[in-house]
């Protein structure tokens, strides 16, 4: 087995404790300090365990019920296997504990929603099946993409999450006025609604009220409906830029929050 250097355990005493009270004899021989005496005293032991992380990997060194062969392994794949065999947390990274499934859709959940995604519980339950089929398993056990950044790499880069959640849209709304001491040029034309909607892009939808809903010059209501809020952003700059008003000087630009 490699040597694996400068590690930091981040490990809670009481998890340290779980670890001494499973140490068996023939165990603690492979660490020849963990004498009987130490053992028995469950602070002593810990005290050592958590001081001397080269301890931890000699006690561990072990086979397990995947054919490992140590030697060919880099840092982290050794790393990853102890956390993911004794549950341990390290260098910050979470390790899902028993009962996974709903850890994982609940971590799922969360990081489509920060994109502004709508999952419902069937979608989650699909994504969470596709998910498990893309890891690695010992027999029920499933030994791989059960910590939190796992899962959120999945949800940012995985295409198979547009596939099956469909985004619902986000609407974005914004009084556009004119120049400082102009009424806005566009107020004075027909309201519009355009929908650009398709597969490639997904939803696109911009709307334009004017004066003949809105009753006043001084601002046009702009709405726009996109997949997410970054890309209604991105659609508003777009319009102001080289679309709907072009040829129309514009001042303010205030995005009209909803009420809760």
């Amino acid at each position: 087995m490699k040597k694996v250097k400068n590690i930091e355990w981040d490990i809670t005493t009481e998890e340290l404790r779980d670890v001494v009270d499973t140490i068996t004899p023939e165990l603690a021989a492979k660490v020849p300090e963990l004498t009987e005496e130490m053992l028995k005293d469950t602070e002593m032991a810990v005290d050592y365990l958590r001081r001397r992380p080269g301890a931890m990997y000699k006690l561990f060194n072990l086979p397990s019920s995947v054919d490992i062969h140590w030697d060919e392994c880099d840092d982290d794949v050794i790393v990853n296997w102890l956390a993911d065999e004794y549950g341990f947390f390290i260098n910050g990274c979470s390790i899902v504990d028993e009962g996974y499934n709903d850890d994982i859709k609940r971590i799922m959940k969360e990081c489509l929603e920060k994109r502004d995604y709508k999952p419902t519980d069937e979608e989650l339950d699909k994504l969470l099946d596709i998910y498990e089929d893309c890891q690695s398993w010992v027999g029920d056990e499933m030994r791989t993409g059960r910590t939190y950044e796992e899962v959120e790499d999945y949800i940012v880069h995985s295409r198979t999450v547009d596939e099956i959640i469909k985004p619902k849209g986000v609407t974005k709304t914004w009084k556009v006025y004119g120049r400082v001491g102009h009424r806005q040029k566009r107020s004075f034309e027909a309201s519009v609604k355009w929908d650009w909607s398709d597969d490639d892009c997904g939803i696109r939808i911009f709307e334009a009220i004017n004066a003949d809903k809105t009753g006043t010059n001084e601002y046009t209501i702009i709405k726009i409906t996109r997949n997410t809020a970054r890309e209604c952003y991105d659609e508003l700059d777009g319009q102001l830029t080289d679309g709907y008003f072009e040829n129309a000087y514009y001042g303010d630009v205030i995005e009209v929050k909803e009420e809760k």
